[in-house]
């Protein structure tokens, strides 16, 4: 073990040396293949360790201690990678880029954007900001961090309240740390909500197992928090406690006479009904009063012209599989690790129901199935509605809640392992839970960026494209309209741009973003450009749009730019070079009716 700690440190040395000159399209194939090589190893040492002690019933943490730090260190030194690697800015091609214009607005204005209906980040960022003077570049990257490394000890205290056994405990703590949840590198209050809200789940069943007003209280007050924060945590916690409840009420209804539920268990009722109200009300009140609200219950009733969330994901399958892409193996690549652990959740179902039977140690994890399969259910049913944001979204909550029972199996199995006659029937079953653990981890590891291996563009920006896009709006005619691959407008107006400036500039919402350049820029059938278009354009290109369909979609080159394409705009006469810098260039089409 004292070797994958020197190699990590090593790894570490190296890494931080090898710097991105500029965007790299697979922060994978980047990175110095010593870095994999030692995270791979730290891993397997510091879970093969993990079992062999839990398989033992040495539990001590003293003994334990150095297993998952080397485990704990590998996942933090994956999910810092692009800043150790010098990413500038990551996904300002995205909501990051908006919430950093908004917290930019409300530092200046002193106040949150009206439209802002989650605006607790905004405000903590700001504040941030302004006592310790952090540039908001570096904070963007760092914060989201923070939250991911605290997840792990909020996903340990969680399990504690519904663990019953230690070993248990530490196996759950494990598997917070594979990176299969997601949320964890975007600056996004939803993201930064989901990996709080562990610790949430803490206060929840501490308040229900406690029954003190204390732990009610830091329970409401983290009720109260909540609908500030994101709305769609908060419904995940409303479904939460309601589920709680009516499962208590049915489980004390089978087990004594209807007459003693409401008089016999009130008190245990008040504890999922208080907070269940406090944030039931306090949700409707704060969300109802922005506009969001009703175009979301609009969106919901549907007006039969919007597409669902399962048309638009039919076409995208659609799509994909014309441009020659295996569609099973991009879900395997993509969610791999989150089908396993769900998996291992419901396998478990019959063994807690075993022992729901015998005891009643294992009642909250037994409960933790109503939210799962309600929440599963709810996934399939959203896909037929029209709304502004996905279906899976939901799935972050699937999967924690599934580590608690997916914990439960594996320690089960460990503990068969003791009493299995023959040691290769034991080993066999001490080699299949190591394998399991480290395929939830390497599978996090391969699906935690964006790459050529998932199918999806790196979120890399560099400094380059970000100076390059505030030149553009500097020195931009309004009344000039612009051509683009990849940069949406919107999203660098709001990071570059006051509100009063993105309406000057007439920069468009990101639903009528202006439009994209044309297929190989027209060479396929025209010999400038400018011939397509009968008044003047801006055309923008970005080092990613030069790389995206030589290392990401080599495939769809055929189908939208080859790299000569982009060599035939330094030729093209009706193109006027107006800026460059090496990664990011401004041109200007030619009026060819003049």
């Amino acid at each position: 073990m004292i070797v994958a700690y020197f190699l990590l440190a090593v790894a570490l040395l190296v890494t931080s040396n090898s710097s991105a000159t500029g965007y790299e399209a697979s922060i994978y194939r980047s990175t110095p293949t010593i870095f994999w090589i030692a995270v791979a190893f730290s891993t397997v040492c510091g879970i093969v360790s993990f079992i062999v002690h839990v398989y033992s019933g040495d539990n001590r943490t003293r003994k334990l201690l150095p297993a998952f730090l080397l485990i704990f260190l590998s996942y933090a030194v994956c999910l810092s990678l692009f800043i150790i690697r010098g990413y500038y800015m990551w996904c300002m091609g995205g909501d990051p880029a908006t919430h950093i214009g908004w917290i930019k607005e409300t530092i200046c204005t002193g106040y949150v954007p009206d439209s802002v209906i989650y605006p607790i980040t905004h405000i903590y960022f700001s504040e941030i900001v302004q006592i310790t003077g952090l540039d908001l570049v570096l904070l963007h990257k760092v914060v989201p961090l923070i939250f991911a490394l605290l997840m792990v000890p909020f996903m340990y205290l969680f399990a504690c309240m519904v663990l019953p056994q230690k070993a248990e405990i530490l196996l759950a703590t494990l598997i917070s740390c594979t990176m299969i949840y997601g949320w964890y590198t975007d600056l996004t209050p939803n993201g930064l909500a989901n990996l709080f809200l562990p610790l949430v789940l803490y206060l929840l069943f501490k308040s229900l197992n406690s029954y003190t007003i204390s732990w009610g209280f830091l329970l409401c007050i983290a009720l109260l928090f909540y609908p500030v924060f994101h709305p769609i945590p908060t419904i995940f916690l409303g479904l939460v406690l309601l589920i709680l409840l009516i499962l208590y009420i049915t489980f004390q209804f089978f087990k004594k006479k209807h007459s003693t539920i409401l008089t016999g268990y009130m008190g245990e009722i008040k504890s999922y009904l208080l907070p269940l109200l406090v944030l039931g009300i306090w949700f409707i009140f704060w969300i109802s009063s922005f506009r969001a609200w009703d175009v979301t219950i609009q969106n919901i009733l549907g007006d039969g012209a919007s597409p669902t969330s399962l048309s638009k994901l039919t076409a995208q399958i659609e799509l994909a599989q014309g441009y020659g892409y295996n569609i099973l193996e991009q879900i395997v690549r993509q969610m791999g690790g989150q089908i396993v652990l769900v998996f291992l959740a419901l396998v478990s179902l019959p063994l807690l129901w075993q022992q729901i039977q015998k005891n009643n140690r294992y009642r909250y994890v037994f409960s933790l199935y109503g939210p799962i399969f309600v929440l599963g259910t709810l996934i399939a049913i959203l896909y037929v509605f029209y709304l502004p944001f996905g279906p899976l979204r939901l799935m972050f909550y699937v999967l924690v809640l599934s580590t608690v029972p997916a914990s439960f199996l594996l320690c089960w199995a460990l503990k068969k392992s003791w009493v299995c006659k023959g040691a290769l029937t034991a080993g066999s079953i001490l080699f299949l839970t190591g394998i399991v653990l480290v395929g939830l981890f390497l599978g996090g590891i391969t699906s935690l960026y964006p790459s050529p291996y998932v199918a999806t563009a790196n979120y890399h920006t560099t400094q380059a494209e970000v100076e390059g896009m505030d030149h553009l709006f500097v020195h931009m005619s309004i009344d000039v309209p612009i051509l683009r691959i990849s940069i949406p407008l919107s999203r660098y107006g709001e990071l570059l741009l006051t509100s009063e400036e993105i309406k000057i500039k007439k920069i468009p919402p990101l639903y009528l973003d202006s439009p994209n350049a044309p297929y190989h820029f027209g060479y396929d059938n025209v010999s400038t450009i400018s011939i397509l278009y009968s008044t003047e354009y801006y055309l923008i290109i970005s080092e990613k749009d030069r790389n995206m369909y030589v290392d990401t979609f080599p495939d769809m080159a055929p189908y939208r730019w080859w790299p000569q394409d982009f060599e035939r705009l330094n030729h093209d006469p009706g193109l006027n070079l107006l800026y460059v810098n090496g990664g990011f260039g401004l041109w200007m089409l030619r009026d060819e009716s003049t």
